[in-house]
């Protein structure tokens, strides 16, 4: 299996997961023409408290090992941030002045 191949399967499998909102990359490594190491970077979405995050985090590894089974180390950057509000009320902002 080439990198891209690896890097395919393993974003197709990905975006099937209700959890992930997108994915900003995915690195593939190989040695011996082996797959060994992915690292991947990616947007958790549904995470209301840090303890929903270790068995997303377990699902998100078991997909990329059946994606790619090869793979001894994953690594995984979860963005768990939340999007900023649109709308600001106008009493939360602050002009200060210089005088």
């Amino acid at each position: 299996m080439t990198n891209q191949e690896a890097t395919d399967r393993i974003t197709a499998t990905l975006l099937t997961n209700p959890h992930i909102g997108g994915i900003h990359s995915i690195h593939v490594f190989e040695a011996n023409g082996e797959i060994t190491e992915v690292a991947t970077s990616l947007v958790a979405i549904g995470i209301s408290q840090l303890d929903d995050l270790p068995p997303l985090l377990a699902g998100i590894r078991a997909q990329i090992r059946e994606a790619v089974p090869t793979a001894r180390a994953i690594f995984i950057e979860p963005d768990c941030s939340r999007p900023q509000p649109t709308n600001i009320a106008t009493e939360s902002v602050v002009i200060r002045s210089a005088d």
